[in-house]
């Protein structure tokens, strides 16, 4: 038999049992191969992980802790140790009808957090994108001496200006015509109020082409058309410096108007005070530079889209990135539709590990709960607060470790907390009864 192909060259042994006088009519015991592709490595399964959740805490109530502001949870909960040796959580703000304003939790301890009524960082809501200053909120927040504090915002530009497929003089997100980017803001008092730079020096992510309201015509006539899909950069996560002296941050990625389809992007920089210095990853690398689509020509875009990292794992998982050091790999916690205990659409909090931030395991899950919207919504997941009252909507799932060590509490080990925010509140409230809830989990490895 032949031996295995090696250096491209294979062999075998011919003994001769019956003493031929001639070699004449041997078989050759040797030849040319081609070597076989190397198989690919074969990705280990997700180590098991036993989730261990404890009594839940109301961190803000919505019926005893709203200002005149009407703040109330609507991103992730971040936290920061400030220099002052506070807390300091930006994760409340004022959703529309007014332009959308932002304010803190802070307080000496996680246990004693207190909602500052003062507004933090006001949403200007203009009417010209170009302006880049719309409905924004502060969805992730990073220090590192506590007290410069850099901030991510979420930007919702909702056109008011385009009427039909918009609706006119309607900058809320009532307004279905919706085009999202990045944009940079940073405090130097602690976390108490952030400043945004002039437009368009405070961009951090935009997608490489204009907003196009006719981007979906159904027939000739304007008054027909109908608005593009939602899309843009949005929800970014925690910010991670990994050992190699980059800070990380996963963004949600809408990278088109005519497509639905949404993923996970990951960007990186070594400056934080350069917004525009971030690269997202190509698939190949980080390769992909800042582009402002309104200052330089693209001809093409697609080579400034960004590249979805494990779409056919995490889907579009995202909203909070810590390291854990129990785990030792980072994690993501987000909420998410996937199959478990043979149930292909289980709706709840999962979480998802990896080792390089590029390439993410099975997710596992944390808790089953309502999502608010189909096939996740209360009228199909039936879930309850202490109080018997149906759960319309829990969202915006974030792991904080009390104990972390770092200012921003990018890390996390066996304990820590999910906070998530819980919607009770009905049609006649416009589902705004919002509390921001948390649990103490253990992970334990099996």
């Amino acid at each position: 038999a032949w031996n295995d192909c090696l250096h491209n060259v294979q062999a075998r042994t011919c003994v001769d049992r019956n003493a031929c006088p001639s070699p004449q009519g041997k078989p050759e015991e040797s030849r040319v191969c081609a070597m076989p592709a190397p198989s690919p490595p074969v990705q280990p399964g997700p180590e098991k992980i036993i989730v261990t959740l404890g009594q839940e805490e109301v961190v803000f109530d919505w019926s005893e802790d709203i200002c005149p502001t009407k703040g109330l949870p609507d991103v992730q909960a971040r936290a920061i140790r400030n220099y002052q040796n506070l807390i300091i959580m930006p994760s409340i703000q004022a959703v529309p009808p007014s332009a959308a304003k932002n304010t803190i939790l802070y307080g000496p301890d996680f246990n004693n957090l207190h909602h500052r009524c003062t507004v933090s960082l006001q949403s200007l809501n203009k009417r010209d994108i170009t302006d880049f200053n719309h409905q924004q909120w502060i969805a992730s927040a990073y220090s590192e001496d506590g007290k410069t504090v850099h901030a991510f915002v979420h930007n919702e530009y909702h056109d008011p200006q385009s009427s039909p497929p918009c609706k006119k003089d309607d900058t809320q997100p009532s307004n279905p015509c919706w085009y999202n980017f990045l944009a940079y803001a940073v405090s130097t008092d602690g976390g108490y109020s952030f400043i945004e730079p002039s437009a368009p020096d405070n961009l951090l992510a935009i997608l490489p082409f204009k907003w196009d309201p006719y981007a979906i015509p159904t027939i000739k006539e304007r008054a027909s058309y109908r608005p593009p899909q939602p899309h843009g950069y949005m929800g970014p996560s925690n910010v991670i410096k990994a050992k190699d002296g980059y800070y990380y941050i996963m963004v949600l990625a809408f990278n088109s108007p005519t497509n639905p389809e949404s993923g996970t992007c990951i960007m990186r920089t070594k400056n934080l005070n350069d917004p525009q210095s971030w690269k997202f990853w190509d698939g190949q690398g980080f390769n992909i530079p800042f582009m402002n689509p309104y200052e330089t020509d693209i001809p093409d875009p697609d080579p400034y889209i960004c590249a979805f990292v494990s779409k056919e794992t995490i889907a579009s998982m995202g909203g909070s990135l810590t390291y854990n050091t129990y785990l030792e790999k980072y994690m993501l916690v987000s909420v998410e539709i996937f199959d478990h205990n043979n149930n292909p659409t289980t709706c709840g909090f999962w979480f998802s590990l990896s080792d390089d931030l590029i390439h993410w395991e099975k997710p596992q899950l944390i808790k089953t709960t309502a999502l608010g919207f189909p096939p996740c919504d209360s009228s199909t997941v039936k879930m309850y607060d202490k109080d018997d009252n149906l759960i319309s909507q829990e969202a915006y799932a974030s792991l904080i470790d009390h104990d972390a060590p770092d200012v921003s509490f990018t890390q996390a080990d066996d304990t820590a907390y999910l906070y998530f925010m819980r919607n009770i509140g009905t049609q006649a409230d416009n589902f705004l009864n919002r509390d921001l809830i948390r649990v103490p989990i253990t992970f334990k490895k099996v």
